[in-house]
């Protein structure tokens, strides 16, 4: 039930801000491309026992959010679902959400990009977005918690 709920809150954000804007200009589609070839590779951020997170680079979404570009790797022998939690833009709090559920089976992994939106935090441009911090939450496939990880800090 409580990934049915996360489930409907987050496609209601991620389809508000597809529809607040129907096109963007060139020149912020050039510059979200520019900055996401010169950040594209890959480096891991965290490890343990039960996942590992890498980090791509951080993206102009649509006009008033941007996404985090991360693969989860599933090390263990459960399917199981990876949620943000706790999460900070700047030290401000904000919610990333993913618009479906960050999902993998024993051994497999997931590209997802968590999104969020920094000009309700008063951010008027990506540039000003120095750090995004967040805890992962890993479900097993009955939604019990197996694990919160310590926080992961996205720089850009």
């Amino acid at each position: 039930m409580k990934k049915l709920i996360i489930f409907a809150l987050t496609s209601m954000l991620v389809l508000a801000s597809g529809c607040s804007s129907s096109s963007s200009s060139d020149s912020a589609s050039t510059k979200a491309s520019a900055e996401s070839s010169k950040t594209s590779e890959e480096t891991q951020v965290f490890s343990d026992d039960m996942i590992d997170v890498f980090y791509y680079n951080m993206f102009d979404n649509y006009e008033q959010s941007a996404g985090i570009k991360v693969k989860v790797v599933n090390k263990t022998d459960k399917h199981i679902t990876v949620f943000p939690t706790n999460s900070y833009m700047n030290d401000t709090a904000v919610t990333l959400t993913t618009g479906v559920f960050t999902e993998m089976d024993a051994g497999k992994n997931a590209m997802t990009a968590f999104v969020f939106f920094y000009k309700q935090a008063g951010i008027e441009k990506l540039d000003e977005v120095k750090t995004v911090t967040t805890q992962l939450l890993v479900q097993d496939e009955n939604s019990a918690d197996l694990e919160t990880t310590p926080v992961i800090t996205f720089t850009k």
